[in-house]
This record gives structure tokens, C-alpha cells and sequence, in this order.
């Protein structure tokens, strides 16, 4: 499924990756998210993270496409698709930041190659650097929007609901 952790990128590679992501991040946070990141590589199929699951860090996609999907609460339980992720990108900040438990299943549709950085170098890189905090809430306000518009999509896709707009 993963291979160890003992494995790592190139610094450049990984910081030329996180900076395309996330602009605005400090030269010192970028170091320090790199000397903690562990090289992770997921076939398809394997799960990345589950929903509900202590998030225990975040996921820099280097290559790869990811699905990202809800649980249903209905008497059958389904899984919404809620949209893809494609390299490169991150999983998971939102949920480290806010303490949460993760939010959506993330589950591999190609071979992805990851740096994961656990939850705790995380945080402590985002407490040392406070500019790091405000770029990574920069990230996570533009996922929000990401996920309005899928659902907005899905609500207009969705016979039923439009339905009860017109009421």
C-alpha cells in the first residue's frame, strides 16, 4: 500500500510542489515541512485517508489523481462523490487546522506519489510562522469554494431538489 517513510523528495522538487500550491509560504516553513515528510505511494484503489478517522497529517500529491467522497446518512449507505484531486495539490489541511476528525474518503483512482507531514510538524510550523497560517487559510478558503461550487452542481443536477427550489 505505502511505502515507508524512510524515503524522501528531493528539497527543491518538494519545495518548487508546495510553493505552486501554497505561494506565500515563508522559506523556513517550507524547510520544515520538507524535514519532516515521508515519500508515500498509493496504487489505485488504496485509501489515502477515511472519513471519520483521526486526521493524523497532511498529504502533498505530487502525482497522481485522487477521488474525494462523503458518506451518505440515508438507510443505504453510499458514497457521494464529492470531486477529484489532481496533482499537485494537498489533502488535508483543513482538517489538521480545525482538529477534526477527516471530513471526506480519499482514495487513490491512479498510482499518487505523496509527501505526507504528520499533524504535529504541521501544526508546529504553522505556530512558529503565523504568516504560514494565514497562506494556508488562503488554501483552505479557496477548497471551500471548490466544494460550494461541487455542491452547488450536484444540488442542480439532482431532479428532486430543483424541484423544491421552484416551490
Amino acid at each position: 500500500m505505502t511505502s515507508g517513510s524512510a524515503h524522501r523528495f528531493d528539497p527543491q522538487y518538494f519545495a518548487d510542489i508546495l510553493l505552486r500550491i501554497v505561494p506565500d509560504l515563508p522559506q523556513p516553513v517550507v524547510e520544515s515541512l520538507w524535514s519532516a515528510h515521508g515519500a508515500r505511494c498509493y496504487s489505485p484503489a488504496d485509501f489515502l485517508q477515511c472519513e471519520g478517522e483521526v486526521s493524523q497529517g497532511i498529504f502533498l500529491i505530487v502525482s497522481g489523481l485522487v477521488r474525494l467522497s462523503l458518506a451518505s446518512d440515508g438507510p443505504k449507505a453510499q458514497s457521494i462523490h464529492s470531486r477529484e484531486l489532481s496533482s499537485p495539490t494537498m489533502l488535508g489541511v483543513n482538517d489538521v487546522m480545525l482538529g477534526s476528525s477527516v471530513s471526506l474518503t480519499a482514495q487513490a483512482l491512479t498510482e499518487v506519489h505523496s509527501a505526507f507531514v504528520p499533524k504535529t510538524a504541521f501544526l508546529d510550523a504553522v505556530r512558529r510562522f503565523p504568516s504560514a497560517g494565514i497562506a494556508f487559510s488562503q488554501f483552505i478558503a479557496e477548497e471551500l469554494t471548490l466544494t460550494y461550487s461541487r455542491i452547488s452542481e450536484l444540488r442542480g443536477a439532482n431532479p428532486e431538489e430543483t424541484r423544491w427550489r421552484r416551490v
